[in-house]
């Protein structure tokens, strides 16, 4: 039983990315990588299959060690989609040129040259949009404590900090190289901020990290505001995560457009659409009086 449901999950995304086309549409040869198979990933390629079901699309799962032998020797594709930080940056050595739709993947940058053929979609919400959810939903919010790595955030703390400013709040910056530092970074903040706000960032973010974070929230009264549900259901008090089946739809919608003939580097990223995941334990440890505007809007609770 265990051996046939794991070949169903080998199959299954084979059957979202072989749809019949209809006789007048044209097909392109696509290569979708991704490693292993993971649910987010199937919701993804299901929101694909609905934007852009006219596509020949062949799937490449690098968790197969036979996977990337196979890769080289096939023909190169009109454009690649991939999903997740180790296909794209297996992609970028084996095909810089071809053009390239990455997802699921947190900060691309950290694997695109400037001269990458390459757009997509972040794993991430847009910080002004986070930032305005803040303020919509806790209207006396004005110190914000972030706690981030410079050399992986920068684009995003110089967007966070103009909406920050048009928003009349202050953001409370500690700049960290390693996850020794954060310990002295938290307790350099902890008693000037209405709220800590967890960006993803690979140097700060980790299982230890977030309980001494949610900790030290905990124990002062402030939200710990997140980006993942995992994190809200250990105990963060919300966070604005990406729709992975909205992902896929606008991966779709940018894939047509390259194969329409639109070069990638002329498309700028899309950000998916937020779901609001809201810990209502936590608000009540926190004596926290939520608006019903909040409630409402929550899309899941724990």
């Amino acid at each position: 039983m265990e051996r046939l449901a794991r070949k169903f999950l080998l199959i299954l995304p084979l059957l979202f990315l072989h749809p019949t086309p209809a006789p007048t549409e044209e097909t392109y040869p696509l290569y979708i990588l991704m490693n292993g198979q993971q649910p987010a990933y199937q919701q993804v390629i299901q929101g694909l299959s609905e934007t852009a079901p006219g596509i020949s699309l062949t799937f490449f799962d690098l968790s197969n060690p036979d996977t990337p032998g196979k890769i080289r020797s096939a023909p190169p594709p009109a454009a690649l989609l991939t999903l997740g930080s180790q296909a794209l940056k297996f992609a970028q050595e084996i095909y810089p040129q071809v053009p390239t739709i990455y997802a699921m993947i947190l900060n691309p940058d950290l694997y695109l040259s400037p001269e990458a053929n390459a757009t997509g979609i972040p794993l991430k919400i847009r910080p002004r949009t986070q930032l305005e959810t803040f303020k919509r939903f806790f209207p006396s919010l004005k110190r914000v404590g972030v706690i981030f790595d410079p050399d992986e955030n920068q684009a995003t703390m110089a967007e966070a900090r103009s909406a920050a400013r048009e928003l009349g709040l202050i953001l409370v910056e500690k700049r960290v190289m390693n996850q020794k530092e954060i310990g002295n970074a938290i307790k350099d903040i902890i008693w000037t901020i209405d709220a800590l706000w967890m960006i993803p960032d690979s140097t700060v973010v980790s299982k230890e990290s977030f309980q001494y974070l949610l900790e030290n929230s905990l124990d002062r009264r402030f939200p710990l505001f997140a980006f993942s549900e995992n994190f809200v259901k250990a105990g963060a008090l919300l966070a604005l995560a990406p729709k992975y089946q909205d992902i896929g739809r606008q991966a779709g919608t940018l894939l047509k457009q390259v194969l329409s003939g639109k070069s990638p580097k002329s498309l700028p990223p899309l950000y998916p659409e937020a779901q609001l995941i809201l810990n209502l334990k936590t608000a009540q440890a926190l004596n926290l009086s939520l608006p019903p505007e909040l409630l409402n809007r929550a899309e899941k609770t724990f």
